[in-house]
């Protein structure tokens, strides 16, 4: 499955603004299980006792785990993440039930596995940071026949709340560039991504799709804080201010909108997009 030669990493910067933040992850919520029921749904059927799922720029594991528990039991799980200290804590978290996850380092557009070695790649949040001409023709790459690609991502659902249009509004105001539909890129900006209109275009897949699942996810004051201190928007202000002064006044919000139990009930939407080998 890994290639022999794992190419030479060079253009990693974008991925240090990770650094230091992997902990705070743990106060992220995963995603909905859906989403996995609806990859072993499109999968191909197996083509031997191997068949791999990649996860790639799985971070801290959160959609990797969630692979490894809920997926077909024939299927291997491996976590592809250029970060060190984000590949440290995934592994530190273990998880996946009784199936192992094995963590390897390596870029979405250079891949370090073999042709046609792959039956499921998926990326859950990483997508807009790639560099993704490079990492589509990657993944027809590595890629089975009829292998199964799916781009997962969360999105707020900030219309249905009280808090989250005063919190994005927060960020808006204090990160240059930064807007509640834009997504982080490989420049180190900020655009809006359409996934399913690219893939629509590539003709290396077929049998493009969108899917969602809406949830919810309760935060108490703690999990807000780690939540809020896990975006890199916010730890992009934290560096240009020299202190965490926009944490508090996230966590100012969190206190003017929470319930009276101390929590606050976020509304999620996870979206996923399918396609297919051609």
């Amino acid at each position: 499955m890994l290639a022999t030669t794992i190419s030479t990493r060079s253009d990693v910067n974008q991925w240090t603004e990770f650094d230091g933040i992997a902990e705070f992850y743990d106060h992220r919520p995963a995603y909905s299980a859906e989403a996995v029921a609806e990859i072993n749904r499109r999968r191909p059927a197996g083509t031997s006792t191997a068949d791999v799922a990649v996860d790639i720029g799985c971070g801290t594991g959160l959609f990797t785990r969630l692979l490894a528990e809920r997926l077909a039991p024939s299927m291997q799980v491996v976590g592809l993440e250029p970060n060190a200290d984000m590949r440290r804590r995934a592994v530190e978290l273990g998880g996946g039930g009784e199936r192992s996850i094995r963590y390897v380092d390596g870029l979405a557009e250079d891949l370090p596995f073999e042709d046609g070695s792959i039956q499921v790649v998926c990326a859950a949040g990483a997508a807009p940071r790639f560099d993704r001409p490079p990492f589509y023709r990657e993944v027809a790459r590595v890629l089975q026949p009829k292998g199964l690609l799916a781009l997962v991502h969360n999105k707020f659902r900030y219309a249905e709340s009280d808090f989250l249009p005063a919190y994005l509004a927060l960020l808006e105001s204090r990160v240059a560039d930064y807007e509640r539909d834009r997504r982080p890129n490989s420049r180190g900006t900020y655009e809006e991504v359409e996934l399913e209109d690219e893939l629509l275009q590539r003709p290396e897949f077929t049998d493009v799709a969108r899917k969602s699942w809406l949830w919810r996810e309760s935060f108490d004051r703690n999990a807000m804080r780690g939540l809020v201190l896990s975006s890199t928007v916010v730890q992009k202000a934290i560096k240009s201010d020299g202190h965490d002064g926009l944490v508090n006044e996230a966590l100012a919000l969190f206190d003017r909108y929470r319930d009276a139990s101390g929590h606050i009930s976020l509304p999620y939407q996870t979206e996923a997009i399918f396609a297919s080998k051609g």
